[in-house]
């Protein structure tokens, strides 16, 4: 992947972040700490995909693919960030979503 950047991105117990999506970015999302649920949503329907770093795996998020996650565990959690292209604050390309979810835990 080139022209990458990498950050680190944390989230408390019980707590969800997202819905968005990347009109220009590819995700690669890897839990290193804690145990968090990756909501994906393609079309209408979402799957859930678990995460933890105990058993840390790498998932690939095509740009244009909405994304949330839940930290479903008792700490927070640690989920690491390998995107392409690096943030450019002067390009909005980030858009917000409202998507009902309430993940199976």
């Amino acid at each position: 992947m080139d022209n990458a950047q990498v950050y680190l991105t944390t989230l408390l117990p019980r707590k969800k972040k997202g819905w968005h999506l990347h009109h220009k970015k590819e995700n690669q999302l890897t839990c290193i700490r804690g145990r968090v649920i990756l909501g994906v949503k393609e079309g209408d329907k979402i799957e859930e995909i678990e995460m933890n770093g105990e058993q840390p795996v790498t998932i690939r998020i095509s740009r244009g693919v909405p994304i949330c996650f839940y930290n479903h565990g008792d700490e927070p959690a640690y989920i690491l960030n390998l995107c392409s292209p690096p943030h450019n604050p002067n390009d909005l390309e980030q858009e917000d979503l409202d998507i009902p979810w309430e993940p199976r835990v």
